[in-house]
């Protein structure tokens, strides 16, 4: 479903279209490519090379064109979708959670829920700053904690708050670098 698409992509660049170089400022993450943050490393796993087989295009076009690298994207969420049984309906987002949660490529399962949580909170929320426009999409946060709970092993949502500044929002993108 696009409307997940659009979330994933919020959450892991905030539709920034990370190129070659870019990725990893910091020194602690794996560089990730494109709106959709594909990457190829033994820590995250080889999205970006899995996403160009299912394309059957180079790596390096989806490196570098923000539509090949959505639609690689969206052909490697399919896959997993494909995966599962029953296969999700694409009217029924969150039933897309396993593969949410997957597409993340986090090797540890409960920070795989955090992050599928996450990105189902910014479609319920939507948001509309920055020229970034994602309309709120009526998402049953019940059912996706309670997938969460049963399929990976999370801890209750992390809520922070901050005394000195109020509108401070908590990231939990796995991409989070001072940029």
């Amino acid at each position: 479903p696009a409307a997940l698409l659009k979330g994933i992509a919020f959450v892991e660049t905030r539709w920034e279209h990370l190129r070659p170089g870019q990725a990893a400022e910091d020194g602690h993450m794996p560089p990730a490519y494109g709106v959709m943050a594909l990457r190829d490393d033994d820590w995250f796993g080889y999205s970006l090379t899995a996403a160009a087989d299912l394309l059957n295009a180079p790596p390096v076009l989806l490196k570098n064109d923000p539509a090949a690298n959505i639609r690689g994207a969206a052909a490697l969420l399919k896959s997993y979708a494909d995966a599962m049984q029953p296969r999700p309906d694409p009217r029924d987002p969150e039933a897309w959670l396993p593969a949410v949660a997957r597409f993340s490529g986090i090797p540890q399962r409960d920070l795989q829920g955090s992050h599928a949580r996450s990105v189902y909170a910014a479609l319920r929320d939507g948001y509309s700053e920055y020229g970034i426009l994602i309309d709120p999409v009526p998402i049953d946060m019940e059912r996706v904690e309670s997938a969460i709970r049963r399929d990976f092993s999370a801890a209750e949502p992390f809520a922070p708050s901050s005394e000195d500044y109020a509108p401070a929002v908590w990231d939990a993108s796995p991409n989070f670098r001072s940029r």
